[in-house]
């Protein structure tokens, strides 16, 4: 799995890609806006921060489709682990909220959920 992040002064977008080599996510924070798109190719129904020392949930929302916006000034800053929840994958990153960029040396993962 590999990341790929494409960074302006004001604009940052971060693609997820899967083990085909697909874009799984991709991640577009604009440092004008105070929220974070998040869009996936296929559907997902949750997505979650997770702390990166205890990996228990600080963050839950539903979702509906293959995007969403997540508010960043409703968000403790630090780092966290993102997740989007598909029928059939967890999609996994991670990201910084001080900063409101990602991480580069971070490991993204996309999981196969057994049904």
């Amino acid at each position: 799995m590999n990341a790929q992040s494409n960074e302006s002064a004001q604009r940052k977008m971060h693609a997820v890609l899967a083990l085909d080599g697909s874009v799984a996510m991709t991640v577009t924070d604009d440092a004008k806006d105070d929220t974070i798109e998040l869009k996936s190719v296929t559907n997902f129904y949750k997505y979650q921060l997770l702390d990166t020392e205890t990996g228990e949930p600080v963050f839950t929302a539903s979702n509906r489709g293959k995007e969403c916006t997540l508010d960043k000034s409703k968000i403790a800053a630090g780092k966290y682990k993102l997740r989007l929840y598909t029928r059939n994958f967890i999609i996994t990153s991670n990201i910084d909220i001080a900063t409101s960029s990602w991480l580069k040396n971070s490991s993204n993962i996309v999981v196969a959920v057994n049904d």
